[in-house]
């Protein structure tokens, strides 16, 4: 019984998390969800403001992004690992590495660059609710919920958060 109630706290916990977490990250999918998929016009755009600023790893991320919305994964990472060669401390670099692996369902390799990200940034809420959601999958129920919890104590707006177990 415990089981099934700490996977329902930890499935619930989760979700609202996530659902409020895509505030935070709403300017970054806003520019984005601009961009209208499989225009040639975007990704020229996309090219120049790499050509523009070869150093900034947000242009490779964005691409990264328009790619894999086009279903051209392989290009993706060539410019998720582009970004990773430009800044390999960036947090959001390894969320997006992570999402392109969710995507083709390969959910030990999205675990494993989550769990990356986790030991570089140990306090990005954003990589420990994306890494607590693949333990939810895998039923490290624990785990997920631990994570969870080190996520919100990392809101100023929530300086107590309870403690879920």
């Amino acid at each position: 019984m415990r089981h099934h109630s700490l996977r329902f706290l930890a499935l619930a916990t989760a979700a609202l998390l996530m659902a409020a977490s895509c505030g935070e990250t709403g300017h970054q999918e806003a520019t984005t969800a601009a961009a209208t998929p499989g225009t040639d016009s975007t990704l020229a755009a996309l090219h120049a403001r790499i050509s523009a600023d070869p150093g900034n790893f947000n242009n490779y991320l964005e691409r990264a992004r328009y790619l894999a919305g086009i279903d051209n994964f392989t290009d993706a990472f060539r410019d998720v690992d582009r970004a990773l060669q430009i800044d390999s401390t960036q947090a959001a670099i390894y969320i997006v590495k992570g999402e392109l692996h969710w995507l083709l369902q390969d959910v030990r390799s999205a675990y494993d660059t989550y769990k990356k990200c986790a030991a570089i940034q140990p306090d990005d809420a954003a990589c420990l609710l994306k890494k607590s959601a693949i333990d939810i999958t895998l039923g490290n129920y624990e785990m997920a919920l631990s994570q969870i919890n080190h996520a919100l104590r990392q809101n100023e707006l929530n300086p107590e958060p309870p403690r879920l177990s």
